[in-house]
């Protein structure tokens, strides 16, 4: 078995090196070798890189620390993040489908709900459950703690507001556009 020096330390084959995820498997030349990452991906790199601390893995622990620096709260994808986020598209993008309903109407959602992470434990100690959706209280109020619950689709199913105006239909009962 090959040993080679780091750090005055000796190190032999299939021993791991401190600081690092790398652990010697063999070496190529007397300046390069082959080395299995905690991972289970092998590299090969220049002893010298690991030596001075330029190495520490085969690449994962970059992804791995700019994942953890990037991640807010780790929510992102759940359905809550999703309805946190729908409530955003609604009130605020004009170009959403259900802005005139929302934010045309003047309906916001309040600045304290801007971070995800106050909106998450507002939810959690409302009663928040995945077979649940929220509901503004007063119809035409904001989204904000005091005028939102939590309530089953079925229940919000009921609280539509009434159609003034209904669509034209031709004699075959296809929509007509209005001019």
């Amino acid at each position: 078995m090959r040993e080679i020096k780091f750090r005055a330390k000796r190190i032999d084959n299939g021993e791991q090196l401190d600081g690092t995820e790398l652990t010697l498997i063999t070496m190529i030349t007397n300046s390069k070798g082959v080395f299995l990452c905690s991972c289970g991906n092998e590299t090969e790199q220049y002893i010298s890189n690991i030596e001075n601390g330029r190495v520490k893995s085969c690449g994962c622990l970059r992804y791995k620390r700019l994942s953890e620096r990037n991640t807010r709260h780790g929510m992102h994808g759940t359905r809550l993040y999703r309805i946190w986020r729908g409530l955003f598209k609604r009130c605020h993008n004009r170009n959403a489908t259900d802005y005139s309903n929302y934010g045309g109407r003047g309906i916001k959602v309040c600045d304290e709900w801007l971070d995800f992470k106050v909106f998450y434990g507002w939810a959690m100690r409302n009663g928040y459950r995945e077979d649940l959706t929220i509901e503004r209280i007063d119809v035409n109020g904001n989204y904000e703690p005091n005028n939102c619950c939590w309530i089953t689709k079925s229940e919000q199913s009921l609280n539509r507001r009434k159609r003034t105006i209904f669509p034209e239909r031709d004699s075959e009962g296809r929509f007509v556009k209005r001019a």
